[in-house]
C-alpha cells in the first residue's frame, strides 16, 4: 500500500483551507444576509401586519409572510444606497389588509419613520408588470375620483425589448417603495427640490406648477378624458398623472420614475390599434423631465443623514447655486 507522504498531506490540507477560504469570501452574499451586514439587524423585525381591526402585529414567524420578505429583499438588493440606507433607517414596513381601509401611506415622523404598503401590491407577486404598468396609464385622478380612460381595454402597453429585466424583482412593489422613499428623501430637505426649475413658458398641458409651488391634478384633469390624455402626459413636465397633483407628490412620483427608467432600464410604450400613442422614453426626455432628473441625481449623491451635506444641499436650493443650480 502506498502512503502520502507527511509533507504532501499538510500541503494538500493547506491548499484545500485557502481554497475553502477563498471560496466562501467570493461566494455571493444571500439577500437577507446583504440586509443584515448593511442595516445591522433583519427585515423581518420591521416587517408589521395591520389587520381589519386597525392592529398592527411585527417580527411575525409565520411562513405565510416569507413571499413578501423575500419580495422586499430583492428589492433591497437592487436599489441604489441611498434607498438602502432608507429602509435601513426606516421603524417598520407596515403591510395593510385592503379590507381596513388603508390606502398606502408614510409617516415621517419626529421619533420614527414608517413606509405603508397596501397588500394588493404584494399579494399578487405573479402579476405580470404589464398589467398595473397599463392601469398606471389608463387610470387617472380627479378631484371627484379616479376615473378609467374609455375602451381601455384596446390600449396595449408592453416593454422595449432593449428593458433590463432582473428576474425574481417585483418592479410594481419596487416601484412603490421607491415612491414612498421619496417622500422620506425629500422631508430631509428644508426646500421643494424643483424650486430652482423654471416652469414652462407656454404650460398648455397638465402645466407644471403654480406660484405656490401645487399644481392639483382635478384643476385640469377632467372625466370622461379619452386616450388622447396620454399625449398630453407625455408632453407634459410631470411623470404621471399623480405627479400633477401636488409638488409632494411630484417629486416621489419623480424619484421613482428616475430609479426605475435611469437605474434599472424600464421603459414602457403604449400602443392603440398598433399606433404608439406613449412612449415614456419620449416623455422622460421632456426638457424640465430632465431637469427633474439631474436634480434627483444629485440628490441621490449625497449622504443625507450627514448633517454637513444636508446644509450643503439646502444652502444649494435655497440660492438656487452650486451642482442643484438647474439652468
Amino acid at each position: 500500500m502506498l502512503k502520502a507522504k507527511p509533507y504532501v498531506v499538510g500541503t494538500s490540507l493547506v491548499f484545500l483551507l485557502v481554497a475553502a477560504v477563498v471560496w466562501f469570501a467570493a461566494k455571493p452574499k444571500s439577500p437577507e444576509n446583504a440586509f443584515v451586514a448593511t442595516c445591522g439587524h433583519k427585515l423581518r423585525e420591521k416587517l408589521c401586519f395591520v389587520d381589519r381591526h386597525g392592529v398592527a402585529e411585527c417580527n411575525l414567524s409565520e411562513s405565510r409572510f416569507d413571499v413578501l420578505e423575500s419580495k422586499l429583499l430583492a428589492i433591497f438588493e437592487h436599489s441604489p444606497d441611498q434607498v438602502q440606507q432608507k429602509l435601513c433607517d426606516i421603524g417598520a414596513i407596515s403591510v395593510n389588509y385592503p379590507s381596513n381601509g388603508i390606502e398606502p401611506w408614510m409617516g415621517a415622523f419626529t421619533n420614527y419613520k414608517v413606509i405603508g404598503i397596501n397588500m394588493f401590491d404584494w399579494f399578487n407577486v405573479g402579476v405580470p408588470f404589464e398589467r398595473p404598468a397599463h392601469a398606471y396609464l389608463t387610470w387617472y385622478p380627479t378631484e371627484t375620483g379616479s376615473f378609467s380612460i374609455p375602451n381601455r381595454e384596446k390600449i396595449k402597453v408592453k416593454f422595449t425589448s432593449d428593458s433590463d429585466f432582473q428576474v425574481g424583482l417585483n418592479y410594481t412593489l419596487a416601484r412603490s417603495i421607491y415612491h414612498e422613499v421619496g417622500h422620506l428623501v425629500q422631508a430631509d430637505l428644508r426646500h421643494d427640490p424643483f424650486k430652482c426649475i423654471s416652469a414652462p413658458t407656454q404650460p398648455t398641458t397638465l402645466p407644471f406648477a403654480n406660484a405656490s409651488g401645487e399644481a392639483y391634478c382635478d384643476q385640469y384633469i377632467t372625466p370622461h378624458q379619452n386616450h388622447t390624455l396620454l399625449s398630453k402626459l407625455q408632453k407634459s413636465a410631470h411623470v404621471s398623472y399623480y405627479a400633477s397633483c401636488t409638488r409632494y407628490e411630484d417629486f416621489a412620483e419623480t424619484y421613482a420614475s428616475y430609479i426605475m427608467s435611469n437605474l434599472m432600464n424600464r421603459n414602457i410604450v403604449a400602443t392603440l390599434n398598433d399606433e404608439t400613442i406613449y412612449d415614456q422614453r419620449t416623455h422622460l426626455g421632456n426638457p424640465t423631465v430632465r431637469q427633474k432628473f439631474k436634480a434627483v441625481a444629485n440628490i441621490m449623491k449625497f449622504a443625507l443623514d450627514s448633517t454637513k451635506n444636508k446644509n450643503k444641499l439646502n444652502r444649494s436650493l435655497e440660492n438656487c447655486s452650486g451642482p442643484f443650480e438647474q439652468n
